[in-house]
């Protein structure tokens, strides 16, 4: 009797703690169609070096914070621990993962769409408090947007935007539609810039020698 007391506690216990966490979704499909630019300051959708992306699935990270000046918290997009192999564990949407898959081929347009129709817990924050957030993004293999900042893969993200968090029962929840728009500029690998410079100081050594 008493183990059953404290186990109903515990559930008790858990499900208002999940219900004290504001929630929201990833969704842009709202934006289908608007015809946003990758300068967009709202109604944002997904660029991929400057064209509208609609045939590539992309890694997705958020960052949040309870003010703009905060946002630097990585928020877990992966609650259900889909990612596996060497992407086990791992908090973001991944292309080749069940996070990702989709996330951009299922609707098109440059929009983003959540292939599992979850919603996200943001901790520490309140329903009906405002949240500010990052959304990163980047093509490629690469867990991390901070690897893939070196691994020559197209990275970007948004400015800093905000929105109301609902409580997980909320039949309507908010989404991240009111974003910016999320453009990934490739960028050489840091190899490929050292070769670069390689030849650009070789070619100023022989200008010189010519010029003597």
């Amino acid at each position: 009797m008493k183990k059953l007391i404290i186990t109903t506690l515990a559930v008790v216990g858990l499900a208002a703690y999940v219900n004290a966490q504001g929630t929201f979704i990833i969704d842009t499909t709202a934006n289908f169609g608007n015809n946003a630019t990758p300068t967009s300051s709202t109604g944002g959708l997904v660029f991929i070096n400057g064209v509208l992306d609609t045939g590539t699935d992309i890694n997705l990270g958020i960052l949040f914070g309870s003010s703009a000046g905060s946002v630097t918290t990585a928020l877990n997009i992966d609650p259900g621990a889909v990612n596996g192999g060497a992407y086990t564990g791992n908090i973001n949407w991944i292309a080749s993962q069940g996070t990702g898959s989709g996330d951009i081929t299922s609707v098109g347009g440059g929009t983003l769409f959540d292939p599992n129709g979850n919603s996200y817990i943001v901790p520490g924050i309140a329903p009906g408090s405002t949240v500010y957030m990052i959304v990163q993004g980047w093509t490629g293999s690469a867990a991390s947007y901070s690897a893939a900042q070196t691994a020559g893969a197209a990275f970007g993200q948004t400015s800093v935007f905000s929105f109301t968090l609902a409580s997980p029962s909320a039949p309507n929840q908010p989404g991240i539609a009111n974003m910016s728009s999320l453009n990934l500029v490739s960028t050489p690998e840091p190899s490929t810039l050292a070769m670069a410079g390689l030849g650009g100081f070789g070619m100023l050594m022989a200008m010189r020698r010519k010029k003597a």
